[in-house]
């Protein structure tokens, strides 16, 4: 008996000796092990399974006194085989002879020897422990089985010797069998393949951490690169990762398998402390090794060192931050930008592309055309304080927002008024509009009383128009990105609109439907009046109640037949034609339908009697002032009517006038589209604590705003695209209804 073999039984504590098979074997019959030994190997598995099993039954005969020599001579021509057995016996890839041993030596605890032969490679712990009927057991095997496996170890020469142990060793493992680490010293790394050596760690690397004292000496570093870098012992990081060394390959080995571990091991304080995890993040770093993962990416710029060279980087070197680590930025690849943008802050040039780069815009250059529609519609450059802003605004806001969404350009756009300030957005392009180049940025910012657009409205700070502008536009590509008000718009929590197109049936209908709610509600309080004995001079209410319905109904008669006479009225009125550029002749119903408003001073000529009614009421003053900017419009039918021909509408819309009560600017009321970028640059417009100033306004809008961002910073781009895509209408439905649920937790 040899040294290793004197290791394998020291650890596996068992008295295993050489004659153990031997004198098993006197009780099986010579003829029949003589002609295993010496049979081929199809030969040998018909003769195995026909003295087991017998030819009258296919059914597994138990185990005999003699199993312990039957199963070496199996074991033997399993070995002798070679090239045959590749058939039979495949493991993965493996085809080698010693591969097909180990499917055999798979079965060993079932109770046929002709189903280890077949290749059985599964088995429980009750039928390992059972297999034998009162046979001593070693660590949970067999007795027999240990003592034979050792015997033909014996017998066996290098490198069958160190396979046939990983083989059994593997085996072992699948059962926890604390027995099977004794062979662990009986395997030689240096004498097997790596595919094989691999193939042994896998299956027994957090099981025998003995295994990885011999693994550091004589093992290859991409045998250690390959296996999961989470089973390697704490106290052998350090040491194996300087085995695995600075080798391209390996390391990209390493991170195909451990990326993530690798990346929990980086910590700023580990690089610190440790020499050879600095090395490993400074390599993966300046190399830019293309097997970085963005969790690893983000722990090797948590060390603030190496996010200082690294923003000494050209922009075209920082672009692999962005190619490896991808959109939105992690927090550290952010931190390595403003880094970076210390260095070019009072520089236009330099600061606007850096800013394309770390935000994933293009911005349009001066004189560059930015309207397709108009080639006249030219950009101008940005002013220093202009850029500035624009990335302090982008940088406060989730880069889930601004990275994702729909919005590629940037463009500067000229805006007539002193102190002005514009802003638009449509196909990916965000348009600002200001006046003044100073560094001081003259009109960058309005106050609330400068703008009618605002009305009365305390959830956004005097001077902050601009940032509140850019935040808007980007609510837009927000809502156009993932369909928010296509889906939404015509719920109450999202103000309850509905689009009326060329008709101002529906304003003169909702004018009716108020006269009739009015007299309900009147009706309504006669009856309780009359009823309850608590009402003082209930009689006498009851009977004003009931002659105030009655007047709304006589009105409401006189209305619908002044509408009527307008509907059917054959007079015509001169309108400014589609294109502006000319003037033509519609009847009354038709112009104010298709011309809406701007049609009102030319009708009520011709219609005096529909300037009277409620509806006409309201078309005067819409055609006086631009709707969304009346502080306390009108409700027709507890509606607010409107004519739009921009924002995403073309004629006649309405909306809650209820939404009103929780307003935060009149120029949500433009349009749907308007609504949600309004609520959205309002809950950024807090930056400390987003959200704050909006659930003082508007609770719903608020949570709703929560559901997302929560969703989002979880897979911004599981909703990109969400009409075209099931499981982003998915997750949309689930922020809306997350906001409801915590809505219904409100006291």
């Amino acid at each position: 008996m040899n040294t290793q073999t004197t290791e394998r039984q020291g650890a596996t504590q068992q008295s295993t000796n050489t004659n153990a098979a031997s004198s098993a074997g006197t009780n099986t019959s010579s003829a029949l092990q003589k002609q295993l030994k010496t049979a081929t190997f199809e030969q040998g598995q018909a003769m195995l399974a026909s003295g087991l099993n017998g030819p009258e039954t296919d059914q597994p005969k138990p185990i005999g006194a003699d199993i312990e020599a039957q199963l070496e001579a199996a074991i033997m021509v399993t070995l002798a085989g070679r090239d045959k057995v590749a058939k039979m016996y495949a493991v993965g890839t493996r085809d080698d002879h010693v591969g097909k041993a180990a499917a055999l030596v798979s079965g060993l605890a079932v109770n046929s020897l002709s189903i280890a032969i077949n290749g059985a490679e599964q088995w429980s712990v009750t039928d390992q422990k059972t297999a034998v009927g009162g046979d001593a057991a070693v660590g949970g095997w067999p007795k027999a089985y240990v003592d034979v496996l050792g015997a033909v170890f014996d017998k066996l020469a290098d490198p069958q010797r160190s396979a046939f142990a990983c083989a059994v060793l593997q085996t072992a493992v699948q059962i926890d069998d604390a027995l099977a680490l004794g062979w662990v010293p009986a395997i030689d790394f240096s004498g097997m393949t790596q595919q094989d050596v691999v193939h042994v760690l896998k299956s027994v690397a957090t099981k025998a951490p003995a295994l990885w004292d011999r693994l550091a000496k004589t093992a290859q570093p991409a045998h250690i690169a390959a296996i999961d870098a989470n089973a390697w012992p704490v106290d052998k990081r350090s040491d194996l990762l300087g085995r695995i060394g600075e080798d391209e390959a390996t390391l990209g080995v390493l991170l195909s398998t451990s990326a993530t571990t690798v990346a929990s091991w980086l910590t700023p304080d580990a690089i610190k402390a440790d020499k050879k995890f600095e090395a490993l993040a400074n390599r993966l770093i300046f190399k830019r090794h293309p097997g970085v993962t963005r969790p690893v990416l983000e722990a090797c710029l948590a060390a603030a060192p190496l996010r200082k060279v690294v923003a000494a980087w050209t922009l075209a070197e920082m672009q692999w931050l962005i190619d490896i680590g991808g959109r939105p930025v992690g927090p550290n690849v952010s931190a390595t930008f403003d880094s970076k943008k210390a260095t070019v802050w009072s520089d236009v040039g330099g600061l606007e592309k850096l800013l394309e780069l770390r935000f994933g815009l293009n911005v349009k250059d001066a004189g560059e055309a930015f309207d397709d529609t108009n080639p006249q519609a030219k950009a101008e450059a940005f002013s220093l304080e202009g850029l500035q802003r624009i990335w302090d605004t982008l940088a406060n806001l989730p880069g889930a927002d601004v990275e994702v969404l729909d919005f590629a350009d940037l463009a500067r756009v000229s805006h007539k008024n002193e102190g002005g300030l514009f802003g638009g957005y449509g196909g990916g392009l965000m348009q600002l509009g200001y006046s003044g180049d100073s560094a001081k940025g003259k009109g960058l910012g309005l106050k609330q009383s400068d703008s009618k657009l605002l009305g009365a409205n305390k959830a956004l700070p005097d001077g902050q128009q601009f940032e509140h502008t850019v935040r808007h536009e980007l609510g837009h590509a927000m809502d156009r990105t993932y369909g928010i008000m296509d889906k939404f718009q015509s719920e109450a929590e999202f103000g309850g609109w509905a689009m009326h197109g060329k008709s101002v049936g529906h304003v003169l209908a909702g004018a009716l439907t108020g006269y009739v709610d009015e007299a309900n509600a009147a009706r309504a309080t006669a009856t309780t009046a009359a009823k309850d004995p608590k009402v003082p001079d209930g009689k006498a209410k009851a009977d004003a109640a009931n002659a105030k319905a009655t007047a709304l109904d006589v009105a409401r008669g006189k209305e619908s037949d002044t509408y009527k006479d307008a509907k059917a009225s054959t007079d015509q009125v001169e309108v400014t034609s589609n294109d502006g550029k000319s003037t033509e002749k519609k009847q009354i119903i038709d112009a104010l339908s298709e011309r809406g408003p701007s049609a009102w001073p030319m009708v009520k000529a011709k219609a005096p009697g529909l300037a009277a009614t409620r509806a006409g009421q309201w078309l005067e003053k819409l055609s006086g002032s631009v709707h969304y900017t009346i502080d306390s419009p009108d409700a027709l039918g507890g509606r607010v009517y409107a004519y739009e021909t921009g924002a995403g509408v073309n004629g006649w819309m309405s909306y809650n006038h209820s939404a009103r009560n929780k307003k935060v600017s009149n120029f949500q009321f433009k349009s749907p589209r308007e609504w949600f970028a309004e609520v959205y640059a309002v809950y950024y417009d807090d930056v400390k604590e987003p959200g704050k100033s909006l659930a003082n306004v508007d609770p719903a809008s608020k949570r709703f705003i929560d559901q997302l961002r929560s969703r989002m910073e979880k897979d911004a781009r599981t909703f990109q695209n969400q009409g075209e895509s099931k499981e982003g209408t998915k997750n949309l439905n689930a922020a809306r209804e997350g906001a409801r649920a915590d809505g219904a937790k409100q006291p």
